[in-house]
């Protein structure tokens, strides 16, 4: 096979990777808004089969098809120069100070300090692994073989973007998707320039976690 026929057959498995994660991810939109999660153990179930959904067929891609080691494929290995994972650190929470200080001035400070942290941190974390593994250590990395990098990132952030679409608009068309779509570009720029810097997604799924942690609790504040 020509280096071109590689590319495309690279780029043929990739949109037929993101294809059925986008159905399976609105399937489980469906699911979600119909049959919320109750407590820990629902949301863990729930993101047990986002991860079988998403994860295992990536693995079986890279050790099956594209015949990689299963690890490094998906962004798992740690690897890059210490100074590399200060200068992605601070990117990050950077990143996440801007990020919590705006949507605090916007929906205020929460007031209920009681509030159960732990459940959703666990929650947040899976999720963000998943979500970390599959678009920023699988995607990316194949994507980042076949184009600059630069044009790789974007490309990627805005299929993270795509694929909330269908959770979002499952409740109707809202004003409220134009800014929660720019945030999320955002975060998954950073995230894969994190991810690229650090040559894993471990400190990406640190940043995801805290992200996501703090835009819930952020979110109800009044």
């Amino acid at each position: 096979m020509t280096q071109s026929g590689v590319v495309k057959y690279g780029a043929g498995l990739l949109i037929l990777y993101y294809c059925f994660a986008a159905l399976t991810w609105r399937a489980m939109s469906a699911v979600l808004s119909s049959t919320p999660p109750k407590g820990l153990l629902d949301g863990l179930a729930l993101l047990a089969c986002k991860g079988a959904l998403w994860v295992l067929p990536a693995a079986l891609m890279a050790r099956a098809v594209l015949h990689e080691p299963v690890a490094p494929s998906l962004g798992m290995t740690r690897r890059g120069e210490p100074a590399r994972y200060w200068k992605a650190s601070a990117i990050g929470f950077a990143f996440l100070a801007i990020v919590a200080g705006l949507q605090g001035m916007i929906n205020g400070w929460p007031q209920n300090a009681a509030i159960p942290i732990l459940p959703g941190l666990v929650l947040a974390a899976v999720n963000a692994t998943i979500e970390e593994v599959s678009f920023r250590g699988f995607i990316l990395r194949q994507l980042a073989k076949r184009a600059p990098f630069w044009r790789a990132n974007l490309f990627q952030s805005l299929l993270f973007i795509l694929v909330h679409w269908p959770g979002w608009f499952a409740h109707g068309p809202r004003w409220e998707i134009l800014p929660m779509s720019i945030g999320l570009l955002l975060l998954a720029l950073v995230l894969g320039w994190i991810t690229r810097l650090t040559g894993s997604v471990w400190l990406a799924v640190v940043v995801h976690t805290i992200n996501n942690l703090v835009a819930s609790r952020l979110s109800g504040a009044t």
